[in-house]
Formats: C-alpha cells, sequence, structure tokens
C-alpha cells in the first residue's frame, strides 16, 4: 500500500506528473542513451548479484541476456507505470521494501533484478522504481514510528522504574561506550530485542533523553506505576481493575497483522473491480 500524502492524493499527483520527459531533457538523442553499455549485461557476476526480486529470493535461476546491444527500443514509464510496478514489488516482498535505499549507480540495479530484466524492462526505469519506492518507504517508516514510538517510550519508563536500570543508564558515556543502544541492550530491554531498525533512531532519541534527565536530577517521565496509572493504549483486567502493558513484541505482531488484513482487503477490493 502506498502512504498517505498530506494536501494531495496518489491520483493527482500521478496525473500532474503527465508524460515522461523526452531524451532531449537529459541531452541524449535517445532513450536509449541513457541506458548503461552493453558490458553492463555481458561483464556481471551472478554471484555478486543478488537480483532478489527476478531470482524470488534467489528460488530461481540468474537470467543473462543473449547478444545484447546497446541501440534497442527502450521506453521510459510514465508515473502510473511506475507507481503500480513499484505497488506489485511491495506486495509482494513488503518487509523488505521497508528497507530499499535509494541507489548511488547502476550496479546497485543487480541487488534486485538480473541482467534480463534490467535489459529489458530498462535500467532507467528501474533507477525510477527504486528511488520512488525509496520515497515511499521514508513516508510508511515515519507512519510505522509514529505508532510504535509511544508504546517503546512507554517500555522505556517502566525499565527505568529499577534503580539498577536508572544508574546504568545514567552512567552513560558516549565517548567510552559509543552507541548507546550497545550499552543499553537487551539485558535492560528484553522486550525490545530484535526491534526492527527503522524504530532504532526513535529508541536512541528516547534513551538519550532519559539519561540526560536522570542527570539533572529529575525523575522519570512519565511516572509509572502499573497498578493505579493507565496510559494511552493501556488494557483494563475487569477481575482487578490493574493496567498491564502489552509487551513490544506482542503489539509487533497485532500491527503487522492489521497491516496484513488492510493489504488482503485492498487487493480483494482491485479484483472485484477487475471481475
Amino acid at each position: 500500500m502506498p502512504p498517505k500524502y498530506q494536501g494531495f492524493t496518489l491520483d493527482q499527483a500521478i496525473n500532474d506528473a503527465g508524460s515522461p520527459p523526452p531524451p532531449e531533457t537529459y541531452g541524449w538523442e535517445h532513450v536509449y542513451d541513457g541506458e548503461p553499455p552493453v558490458s553492463f549485461f555481458t561483464d556481471c557476476d551472478p554471484s555478486k548479484a543478488l537480483a532478489i526480486f527476478s531470482t524470488v529470493n534467489a528460488t530461481k535461476p540468474f537470467r543473462r541476456v543473449e547478444n545484447p546491444t546497446f541501440e534497442r527500443d527502450v521506453l521510459l514509464w510514465p508515473a502510473r507505470k511506475i507507481q503500480d510496478f513499484a505497488d506489485g514489488i511491495r506486495r509482494e516482498y513488503y518487509g523488505f521494501c521497508k528497507y530499499i535505499s535509494a541507489p548511488r549507480d547502476y550496479d546497485e540495479l543487480y541487488t534486485y533484478w538480473d541482467a534480463y530484466d534490467i535489459y529489458y524492462l530498462g535500467a532507467q526505469n528501474l533507477w525510477n522504481v527504486l528511488n520512488h519506492m525509496n520515497f515511499e518507504s521514508q513516508l510508511i517508516n515515519k507512519e510505522l514510528q509514529d505508532e510504535v514510538t509511544p508504546w517503546i517510550e512507554q517500555y522505556v519508563s517502566e525499565v527505568l522504574v529499577d534503580k539498577e536500570a536508572q544508574k546504568h543508564l545514567q552512567d552513560f558515556d558516549a565517548e567510552v561506550h559509543g552507541d548507546i543502544l550497545s550499552y543499553f541492550d537487551a539485558k535492560y530491554l528484553p522486550d525490545l530485542d530484535g526491534l526492527e531498525t527503522i524504530y532504532h533512531n526513535a529508541l536512541r532519541d528516547i534513551l538519550m533523553s532519559n539519561c540526560m534527565r536522570l542527570r539533572r536530577g529529575g525523575a522519570v517521565y512519565p511516572q509509572y506505576r502499573i497498578d493505579t496509572q493507565p496510559f494511552e493504549g493501556a488494557y483494563s483486567q475487569p477481575s482487578t481493575g490493574k493496567y498491564f502493558r502489552l509487551s513490544y513484541s506482542h503489539f509487533r505482531f497485532v500491527f503487522d497483522l492489521q497491516r496484513l488484513l488492510i493489504r488482503e482487503k485492498a487487493t480483494d477490493a482491485t479484483n472485484a473491480g477487475s471481475s
């Protein structure tokens, strides 16, 4: 699923993008002038090319190109084609797509596709797909962080009720200990062991904020007492009236399940509309 955009819809953005620019825009006479040279396809090393999408995570063979030529028919994809292609990849590889970065050179295309797909789909088109997916992923990751960060913050507050944990965090020294995540690790945050990397910066900020607060002599904020202080997202136990916290691992499962159901509903709606 594409992210939610502020101030405009996805269809509006696609319509405003219009047709792809002509090759003259880039100083070329033909579209293929922007493609990599023939050696890019003939000299590729399959042992170093993951080609994740083309080989379906190495379950299919890497394909080469027989007798590639530099001059060939290549069409630049419009915004709609780029979006549809990116959506198809995200449906199949949702978890992996969160970590797609913007490519720096054409060689990085081999991380995702084999020589056959790059040649016949067009390196420029796949380059645009990766950049677009990287942009989308930044927005999607921000949405995920906005959902998960309050739970992480609450959990850290609970952990820091323990005086030993407080003392350990207060003694953190970046010049000596390096990364605060390595210093204040799974020993103190067992429920966050295996936390996805997209949340690591949020966790670093939360730990540093608490570290600075403790050094100034302040209390851990928010104050936490599990039997009297409900918090946003807490669940009440009817028989005792006490509140308990869902662990992050449980919340992550529920949240991922919700996103999966949303994607399935969107797919069902698409299929129903096309039938």
